[in-house]
């Protein structure tokens, strides 16, 4: 019998690359926790993947750009006895426009998608994998992390966040 798959919390998987992984991560046999603001989505695509796959989905509504939600959504995958194994920090958004006339708060929600709630996401899951010695954590940039980013300032500077930081291996098994 081949060995249970780790769990994989994916968030942003209510659309675009988040959604492609949850299917691939699905399609090799985890089990996924998947995360994004807009609960019908993620209810729809939960069901798509449990009917192809047959792999447990479980769903989260948080919207990262709460400063708040990490935290909540950790609480919240805990109270539910699910262990992550994978972490895959998918969400993110970006804005266009004259930086010096942009909205702020959009902007500061952009940083809290892009670059805080994946710090805050990894801190708070990365110890149990510590613990149990294994565990996988995958931040989705871009290659906008390492071009100019003309109107897009503050997106391409929120996905040189991770390469900037340096070479983090979370890789423990």
């Amino acid at each position: 019998m081949a060995a249970a798959q780790a769990t994989a919390l994916i968030t942003g998987a209510s659309a675009g690359i988040g959604r492609e992984l949850a299917r691939v991560f699905a399609a090799n046999g985890h089990p996924l926790a998947l995360t994004a603001r807009r609960k019908d989505r993620l209810d729809a695509l939960a069901r798509e993947i449990g009917t192809a796959y047959g792999v447990p989905v479980s769903v989260f509504a948080h919207d990262l750009e709460d400063p708040g939600a990490p935290v909540a959504l950790h609480r919240a995958v805990t109270q539910a006895g699910i262990e992550v194994g994978i972490l895959v920090n998918n969400a993110g958004f970006g804005t266009q426009g004259a930086f010096a006339t942009s909205d702020r708060a959009r902007e500061e929600a952009l940083i809290a998608v892009n670059v805080l709630a994946p710090v805050k996401l990894a801190q708070l899951f990365l110890p149990a994998m510590l613990k149990r010695g294994s565990g996988r954590i995958l931040n989705v940039a871009s290659t906008a992390a390492f071009q100019p980013g003309p109107s897009m300032a503050n997106y391409y500077a929120s996905k040189a966040y991770w390469p900037a930081a340096g070479s983090v291996d979370t890789s423990l098994s």
